[in-house]
C-alpha cells in the first residue's frame, strides 16, 4: 500500500497538464522569455514584449499559446499542482561552495475562461559562495529571496507568491497577489526587474488598439534597520505605470514612471496615498499639487525588429533630471540618470534555436536612491532595478542554443562600477541617504573605489519533464572582482536538478 507520502508525490507527479485559462501568468524564467521572443520577433506578432509576466490570452492572440503551453482548458475548473525542487552542489576554488536544497509547490487553478488562481510556497537551505555569503551577512536577506536566517554554514529561506487574475473580456485584466514583476526587452531591467523578493500588489491592465497599458501598485518594505528583524521593517508604497505603444509593426515604444513613498514614521502615520490611486499616467503634476517629496522617477524604452530574426531595444530612466546642470557636465550629484542598448539575434547563422544578445547597462552615481532611505527604489535590502545598484558600467552577453530536450548557455558580464567607503558614499549603495553625498559637483560615473568585475557561466541541462520543466543541470561559473584593496577570485563547477520557474541571478 502507499504511504501518504508516496500518495502525494505520486499525485504531484502525474496530474494533467499545467492548466491555462485567459488570464493565466506563465511565470518568469528566462528560458521562457527567450523561447517566446523567439516566436514574437516576427513584425506580425503584435506581443508587447517589454511587460512581463505575460498573460496567457495576449500569447493566443498572437498565436504564440500552443508553443508555450501545455494545455489549454477554459470550460470548467481544474486544478494542476506542480512540484517544486532544487538540488544543487558545487565544488569551489578560491570560495565556499554552492548547496542549495529547496522545494515546494505550485497550485493553479482555472475557472472558466475569466478566473485563474495560483499559490506557490517553497523552502529551504542554502549555503553560497563567499561573495554572496558576505551580502546576505551585511543585508540579513538572500538576494532574490527573503530574510536569511542562520542555520549552520547556511540560511534558510521561505518564499510564498500566489495571485488571483480577472480577465472580464479582451480589454481589461486585473489581479491581485503577492510576486514579481519585469518591465523591459533586455535581460536587466532599469526600470522594475524581478531581482529582489516579491512584494503584495495589485494591477490593472488595458489592451485597447496597438497599447498596452499596466498600472501597479505595490506594498514594499524597508529592512534597512540594524536589528534585522521583522518587528523593525518599515512600510513603503509605490505605484508604476507603463504604457506600451506598437506604432509600427516593427517600432515600440514605451513610457514608465514610478512613485515610491514612505509609510509611518517617527513624525508622521501615513498609509497607502489617495492621490496615487488614480490609474492615469503621469504623477509629477499631482506631486506638485500636494508639495510632495516622494521619489519619482520617469523613463522610456524602444524596441526595433531590424529584421526577422534581429532586434535591438533600450531604456532610459531619469531619477532626477535639470537642463542645466546636464548642459554644465560639471558633475552635479543629482544628475540621476540611466541608459540601457541592447541587441538580440534569433536562429544565428541560420541555425534554428541559437540565440544571441548583447547588453549594455549604464547608471549614474546616486541614481534610484533618495534623502530618506525608506523612499528609495529597493525592497528588502535589494534593488528594485538592476542588482549593481548605481554608479557603473556593464556590459552583458548571452549565448543559447536548444536542440531538442538539451539546452546549452553561455554567459559573461563585465562591469566597473565605484564602491562606497567607510566614511564616503559615492553613490553606488541606493540604500544610502543621499544627504551623505561626497560632494555637490564633479561626480562621475565608478567614482569611489574604483572596482572591476568579470563573471562568466557555461551551462548544459537535459529536459526531463517538460509539464513542470524539471531538468537535470551542470555548469561551471567563473567570478573575479578586483580593486586597489583586494582581489577576489570564485571558481566553482556544480551539478543540479531543478524545476526552472523562476529566475535566480547570482551573476552580480
Amino acid at each position: 500500500m502507499f504511504s501518504k507520502t508516496s500518495f502525494f508525490f505520486f499525485i504531484s507527479f502525474n496530474v494533467a497538464s499545467i492548466v491555462y485559462s485567459q488570464s493565466t501568468l506563465i511565470p518568469l524564467y528566462n528560458s521562457a522569455t527567450i523561447s517566446i521572443d523567439q516566436n514574437s520577433a516576427s513584425k506580425d506578432s503584435s506581443l508587447h514584449t517589454c511587460i512581463k509576466p505575460y498573460i496567457y490570452s495576449e500569447l493566443k492572440n498572437n498565436k504564440l499559446g500552443d508553443s508555450i503551453c501545455q494545455k489549454l482548458t477554459t470550460d470548467h475548473s481544474l486544478m494542476h499542482i506542480s512540484p517544486i525542487t532544487n538540488f544543487q552542489y558545487s565544488s569551489a576554488t578560491g570560495s565556499s561552495g554552492l548547496l542549495e536544497y529547496s522545494g515546494g509547490m505550485m497550485i493553479t487553478s482555472s475557472f472558466g475562461k475569466k478566473v485563474s488562481v495560483s499559490l506557490t510556497g517553497l523552502a529551504g537551505n542554502m549555503q553560497l559562495p563567499d561573495y554572496l555569503d558576505s551580502i546576505t551577512r551585511h543585508s540579513g536577506v538572500i538576494p532574490n529571496f527573503g530574510y536569511a536566517y542562520k542555520n549552520g554554514n547556511g540560511y534558510s529561506f521561505q518564499s510564498l507568491t500566489g495571485y488571483v487574475s480577472y480577465s472580464p473580456g479582451k480589454i481589461f485584466n486585473f489581479q491581485i497577489g503577492k510576486d514579481k514583476h519585469f518591465w523591459g526587452d533586455g535581460y536587466r531591467s532599469l526600470f522594475l526587474s524581478d531581482q529582489s523578493n516579491n512584494y503584495p500588489f495589485a494591477k490593472l491592465t488595458a489592451n485597447i488598439w496597438k497599447i498596452k497599458y499596466v498600472c501597479l501598485f505595490a506594498w514594499q518594505q524597508d529592512v534597512t534597520a540594524a536589528s534585522g528583524l521583522r518587528t523593525d521593517a518599515k512600510n513603503k508604497f509605490g505605484t508604476f505605470h507603463m504604457l506600451s505603444w506598437n506604432i509600427t509593426k516593427r517600432i515600440n515604444v514605451n513610457l514608465f514612471e514610478a512613485i515610491v513613498w514612505q509609510g509611518s514614521d517617527a513624525g508622521r502615520v501615513r498609509s497607502f496615498d489617495v492621490n496615487y490611486l488614480n490609474p492615469v499616467i503621469f504623477y509629477r503634476p499631482v506631486e506638485y499639487s500636494i508639495g510632495s517629496s516622494d521619489n519619482a522617477l520617469i523613463g522610456g524604452g524602444f524596441k526595433i525588429k531590424l529584421f526577422n530574426k534581429q532586434q535591438v531595444y533600450g531604456q532610459v530612466v531619469l531619477d532626477e533630471f535639470l537642463l542645466k546642470e546636464v548642459l554644465a557636465r560639471n558633475g552635479w550629484w543629482a544628475n540621476k540618470q540611466g541608459l540601457q542598448l541592447g541587441f538580440k539575434s534569433f536562429d544565428l547563422f541560420h541555425i534554428n534555436n541559437l540565440y544571441l544578445q548583447a547588453e549594455f547597462n549604464y547608471v549614474r552615481p546616486y541614481t534610484y536612491s533618495h534623502s530618506s532611505v525608506q523612499q528609495n527604489y529597493g525592497h528588502f535590502n535589494q534593488a528594485l532595478a538592476h542588482p549593481l545598484g548605481a554608479n557603473f558600467i556593464e556590459t552583458v552577453g548571452i549565448v543559447n542554443y536548444q536542440y531538442k530536450k538539451w539546452n546549452f548557455n553561455g554567459k559573461a558580464v563585465i562591469a566597473v562600477y565605484g564602491l562606497d567607503t567607510m566614511s564616503s558614499d559615492y553613490g553606488k549603495n541606493i540604500f544610502i541617504s543621499n544627504r551623505f553625498k561626497r560632494a555637490e559637483h564633479g561626480n562621475t560615473i565608478a567614482q569611489g573605489i574604483k572596482t572591476k568585475l568579470f563573471y562568466a557561466q557555461l551551462a548544459v541541462s537535459y529536459l526531463l519533464k517538460p509539464t513542470y520543466n524539471l531538468r537535470i543541470e551542470t555548469g561551471f561559473m567563473v567570478r573575479s572582482e578586483i580593486n586597489n584593496l583586494q582581489k577576489m577570485n570564485t571558481s566553482l563547477v556544480y551539478i543540479g536538478i531543478k524545476t526552472n520557474l523562476y529566475n535566480t541571478y547570482r551573476d552580480f
